[in-house]
């Protein structure tokens, strides 16, 4: 499939490959086989499924504007969550992002929650790049990265987080 840009409700690859898209807007991803190569903007709304570690991710950056539930270890370029609600992340799985991340609540005083599928179990977050951190409550996290992932305002450590 080659393209511009597409709204597509939900997107599911289980064979051959995506690519040439500019941006997508999106439900759900659900990758099981082939290779999803990123387009430049991607939104996604609800769900973030890579069983198969097949989506790669160029120069793209992936949006999640509302209460994203990530499963499945992906390598992202650049990564923003800004949203009032809860993201959730795969308890055991590890989400690298090599560009920016930017971690935010869609409007102060609210606090956009990051949790594990699974409570008191950690999900991996390695980011190698520039981080925008505030307006987040933490819980069951393990950063990999050697950085300390450092909060500019109004974030709370909910426990059993490593190097934030």
């Amino acid at each position: 499939m080659e393209g511009n840009n597409a709204t597509i409700r939900s997107l599911t690859l289980a064979g051959g490959d995506l690519f040439g898209i500019n941006s997508l807007d999106l439900n759900h991803v659900y990758l099981q086989s082939g290779i999803f190569y990123g387009p430049s903007d991607m939104i996604v709304h609800n769900t973030w499924t890579n069983n198969r570690n097949v989506f790669s991710p160029a120069s793209s950056t992936v949006e999640f504007p509302n209460a994203p539930t990530i499963s499945g270890s992906t390598v992202f370029n650049n990564l923003s969550i800004v949203s009032n609600n809860t993201a959730t992340f795969n308890a055991g799985n590890t989400f690298t992002v090599n560009g920016t991340l930017l971690l935010n609540s869609a409007s102060s005083p609210n606090t956009l929650l990051l949790r594990s599928t699974q409570s008191g179990e950690q999900w991996h977050i390695n980011p190698t790049g520039p981080r925008t951190v505030q307006n987040v409550d933490v819980q069951d996290s393990y950063n990999d990265n050697s950085t300390r992932i450092e909060c500019n305002n109004n974030c709370v450590n909910s426990g059993n987080n490593i190097a934030w």
